[in-house]
């Protein structure tokens, strides 16, 4: 967008060299935009008509779009499509999207005045080494045998519940999610690069009664009104853990979920992630059977006031994704997006149906 408009201007100043600079640019990022489009058109099995897939694609959605939108019922304009998904959300916070980006810097931001939002810190790890808050150093293999409670250690870069290590302690024998079976396993996972370590969170006890093998978040996400300069929530969903994603509550990795009233807190439509291209749609969760729509969540006003009080002190950052936890005395934050997941955020509601979407995403560009 930025190179377009940079185009234009170089149109109106006469200048052919600006605008033929600005041309490639523009050229380049839709290039780059388009072929990492192909590359996920491929990430889902669809069985769709040839004919139904090019109308999808010429306005801007993947064919599994149809089946997670509900296309055929649904107006394709109300939706929030995955071109501008890779055009215009993942621009808007530009300026500090490293902010979003990086669990690290995020934390160190937080802290202070909102450090009662966010779990524990046990250290940060960097080259094998953990350097906890009290300034002590120690190689990541002998802290983690030091370990009598559980925790969880998290790739600083990275969204989708990747890299993501959920460590139980019982008996002094570790318990831990992706496969490690052990405390040398684990270390070798995080000998290299970044990783942040934080206290496990319990969990509200509705949240448990839905699903108790994994820390069950709510994806809210606010941006803000270009024309008031307020934050709203433009979506909010529930994220529940299942046999197939936990310890994790991963939507993608075959986890359930169900959209939030944002005025009254209460669970309406339920769904569980596309199995071979179809959406089922459900009231209960898929292996507990346990209500998951019409339950209300507890203090949602002090939730949700919270949270766009957060918004409003992150203004550098229009458009995040705030993953929190409901616990029963407060929130826990254990992370933010950056662009989240359209998918997700969009399973039960288009994000045009509200005009202040659209509106304020391309005006903050």
């Amino acid at each position: 967008m930025q190179a377009l408009r940079r185009a234009a201007d170089a149109v109106r100043e006469r200048d052919p060299f600006r605008f033929v600079a600005s041309s490639l640019e523009f050229a380049a990022h839709w290039v780059g935009d388009m072929l990492r489009l192909i590359s996920d058109e491929h990430a889902y099995n669809t069985d769709l008509p040839l004919l139904t897939r090019i109308g999808l694609w010429r306005r801007g959605f993947l064919s599994h779009g149809y089946e997670f939108y509900s296309l055929d019922e649904n107006d394709p304009a109300d939706f929030m499509s995955h071109y501008q998904h890779r055009r215009v959300a993942s621009r808007v916070n530009r300026h500090a999207s490293d902010l979003l980006d990086h669990k690290i810097i995020f934390q160190r931001y937080m802290g202070g005045e909102h450090e009662d939002v966010l779990p524990d810190l046990r250290g940060y790890v960097h080259d094998g080494v953990v350097h906890q808050p009290d300034g002590e150093k120690r190689s990541f293999r002998d802290w983690v045998t030091s370990q009598s409670t559980g925790f969880v250690v998290k790739r600083s870069l990275g969204g989708q519940g990747s890299y993501v290590y959920v460590v139980n302690v019982t008996d002094d024998e570790l318990e831990i999610n992706r496969g490690v079976k052990n405390a040398d396993e684990l270390a070798d996972e995080v000998e290299s690069d970044d990783w942040i370590i934080t206290d496990l969170i319990e969990q509200a006890d509705y949240a448990a009664e839905i699903f108790p093998d994994s820390v069950n978040t709510l994806r809210l996400t606010t941006l803000l009104d270009s024309k008031t300069g307020d934050p709203f929530i433009a979506s909010a969903v529930h994220r529940f853990g299942t046999n197939a994603s936990a310890p994790l509550d991963n939507w993608s990795s075959g986890g359930a979920c169900a959209r939030v009233d944002a005025e009254t807190g209460v669970l309406t439509k339920g769904a569980v992630f596309p199995e071979k291209g179809t959406m089922h749609v459900v009231d209960k969760h898929p292996d507990t059977g346990a209500q998951m729509t019409d339950v209300e969540i507890p203090r949602w006003e002090m939730i949700r006031d919270r949270i766009l009080e957060l918004a409003d002190q992150m203004r550098i950052t229009p458009y995040v994704a705030w993953d929190v936890v409901p616990t029963d005395d407060g929130i826990q934050i254990l992370e933010v997006n950056d662009r989240p997941d359209p998918n997700l955020i969009q399973i039960h509601q288009g994000l045009f149906e509200d005009p202040r979407v659209e509106r304020s995403l391309y005006d903050h560009l």
